[in-house]
């Protein structure tokens, strides 16, 4: 029996840039470390000194050490939901608002709650200290914000001007009279805390979630080489380059993201999603006395030392590595072997492959058609492996290099399932219209990519007819001015 030829996977460039710096810098974090919270994860703050972050959740504030990422307090002095808990600068206080309208401000070593600020008529979900620490500015659902004093106890400013709710708010660590607000009635006010009065409004555009003010004191800041770091619903946490403020990192996470906490010194990463999980991750410590620089040259050393000193072989060696090597085959090529063509194409439907390696789901997909075995293959599934074929046919079918195998290979899931639609199987319609759709609108696209072609024919072949016309009149055209300088010449 001849040897199996294994499933031939196309090897495509890769897109998009290779490893900059920053990948680099970003990726060198360990696994990360998750910790399941009650509630969903609404904020993430690191102390200034980097020694503590406090992630606010459910009806509490948990203060974890940064050393052993372990819970070193927990302040619970809440009736209802938290939000939003921040250190002082001084690490020594901590304020949070709540949604039962009240803010408070706990002494962080011994838990003691020491101020409750009542005022606000709706939930506060944002607070923060002023620069000076004395004050504290909490942002409402009742549409204000407010300024409180810490020591006696007493609303300052009631600061209006937001027509819906304020969700987003910062003080400026530059400036003990500088607030920043954010709001959904899309707009971002500054305010002077001193006179309790708007001294430039924005319009965002949409709804703001979140403010930040820079380390400057300014909104906006230069080009230094700086990060930004923002987490989205999309599960994606983005570095940002704020002198071009395009992407230049991402990092996937399980879960939509609420909230984004980074240590001072960029050593830990930690992250609060909307299901209760918290992920911590920490920077990889460099190898002591070991530099990017040195490294590359003595993998080298060792690389041309191993290569040198290698040991002579004898006669039986040489027989032994003569011998034929048994053939490493993987999962997919295992089953195609045995001729399990459904197994085969589900190693290929697991998750890692489809996001990662879809050529190589696209390669088996292909053998089994040149086989004929594809049909075999998907008949016989449950509505949501169904679906999960469905999915990866549309969502890769617009891609040039896959179009052609997935569109015969929709035509046989198709085919294989055409007696089961509407047959009381909702998932099984859905998936199969969601391929519907992804497939008229690649027709839609061909069409459209067809029409151009033909267009930009018929503007090519008259631009060459064009030419020709003007190069089979020139010769014309000079013998007559030839005749007509030789006709003035002998008059």
């Amino acid at each position: 029996m001849g040897e199996f030829k294994k499933t031939l996977v196309k090897q495509y460039p890769r897109q998009g840039t290779g490893l900059t710096p920053d990948n680099i810098y970003w990726k060198n974090f360990k696994f990360p470390i998750t910790v399941q919270e009650f509630g969903c994860a609404d904020f993430v703050h690191f102390s200034s000194d980097g020694d503590y972050f406090a992630v606010t959740a459910s009806a509490r504030v948990k203060v974890y050490t940064c050393i052993n990422n372990e819970i070193s307090k927990g302040l619970s002095k809440f009736s209802k939901t938290a939000f939003g808990g921040r250190f002082r600068k001084d690490g020594r206080l901590l304020c949070a608002g709540s949604e039962d309208t009240n803010v408070r401000v706990f002494d962080v070593n011994n838990k003691h709650l020491l101020r409750e600020f009542k005022g606000h008529d709706r939930p506060v979900h944002r607070c923060d200290f002023t620069a000076d620490g004395f004050r504290v500015a909490s942002f409402s659902d009742d549409r204000t914000v407010a300024l409180w004093d810490v020591g006696g106890e007493a609303r300052l400013h009631a600061l209006e001007g937001h027509t819906d709710y304020v969700r987003a708010g910062a003080c400026s660590p530059a400036s003990a009279d500088v607030v920043v607000s954010g709001g959904y009635d899309h707009a971002v006010r500054v305010w002077d805390a001193r006179t309790g009065t708007c001294t430039e409004k924005m319009d965002h555009g949409g709804p703001v979630e979140a403010v930040l003010v820079l380390p400057t004191g300014g909104l906006v800041v230069s080009a230094e080489g700086r990060r930004l770091v923002t987490g989205s619903l999309d599960r994606r946490l983005k570095i940002i380059d704020t002198a071009s403020y395009q992407p230049v990192h991402t990092l996937e996470y399980p879960s939509p993201i609420l909230s984004v906490g980074i240590a001072p010194d960029d050593s830990k990463i930690v992250v609060g999603m909307s299901d209760g999980l918290v992920s911590i991750q920490d920077r990889k410590p460099e190898p002591a006395g070991e530099t990017a620089e040195r490294r590359p040259a003595r993998r080298a050393f060792r690389h041309k030392t191993d290569t040198v000193s290698q040991p002579v072989r004898s006669e039986e060696d040489e027989k032994a590595s003569a011998a034929p090597i048994r053939q490493q085959l993987d999962n997919y090529d295992r089953h195609l072997r045995r001729f399990e063509f459904s197994r085969a194409l589900d190693a290929v439907m697991e998750r890692q492959v489809t996001r990662k390696q879809p050529e190589r789901a696209v390669a088996v997909m292909q053998e089994l058609l040149r086989r004929g075995a594809l049909s075999a293959a998907v008949a016989g599934r449950p509505a949501l492996s169904v679906r999960k074929l469905c999915t990866f046919v549309g969502k890769h079918l617009s891609q040039p290099r896959f179009s052609l195998t997935l569109l015969d290979a929709a035509e046989v899931i198709v085919e294989a399932y055409s007696d089961r639609v509407g047959r009381g199987d909702p998932d099984l319609d859905l998936a199969l219209d969601g391929l519907r759709a992804a497939v008229e609108k690649h027709s839609e696209y061909l069409e459209s990519l067809y029409a151009l072609q033909g267009g930009l024919d018929m503007l090519l072949a008259a631009a060459a007819a064009g030419d020709g016309k003007k190069l089979a009149e020139t010769p014309a055209v000079e013998s007559s001015e030839k005749m007509e300088v030789e006709a003035v010449t002998a008059s």
